[in-house]
């Protein structure tokens, strides 16, 4: 792959997440790191995981969890809890209305995508 076709590829993946990121928040008021976010909690043995551990499995600074879990929390799509061991790690737990948002989320997502190639360009 030469440079040119891996700039090309980039632009054509930046705009098909352009997409994306509008369809979420058109249709549900967030981003698309929240439903990687969410999406990923759920996927976790029993519906959670640090912080820490999904800012590293988001590839975000731990800051831009603190920044998103008001935004969830407040929809009731997760919830913090502190872990049992140290008390000062903390965990973001999905709700079953998290569960329900995501796989809304990503039926959107999913058509989204399925639109013709010319308008994901």
């Amino acid at each position: 792959m030469s440079i040119d076709d891996w700039l090309e590829e980039s632009d054509r993946r930046a705009r098909v997440e352009k997409r994306l990121a509008a369809a979420l928040k058109r249709g549900f008021g967030l981003s698309l790191l929240d439903y990687r976010a969410l999406r990923a909690v759920a996927a976790a043995e029993e519906g959670e995981l640090r912080l820490r551990t999904l800012a590293r499995v988001l590839d975000v600074n731990q800051s831009s969890i603190t920044r998103m879990m008001p935004r969830l929390e407040s929809l009731g799509y997760a919830y913090r809890d502190l872990c049992p061991d140290d008390n000062r790690g903390a965990y973001c737990v999905i709700t079953e209305k998290g569960r329900e948002a995501s796989s809304a989320m990503a039926e959107v997502l999913d058509r989204t995508l399925s639109e013709p190639a010319a308008a994901l360009s």
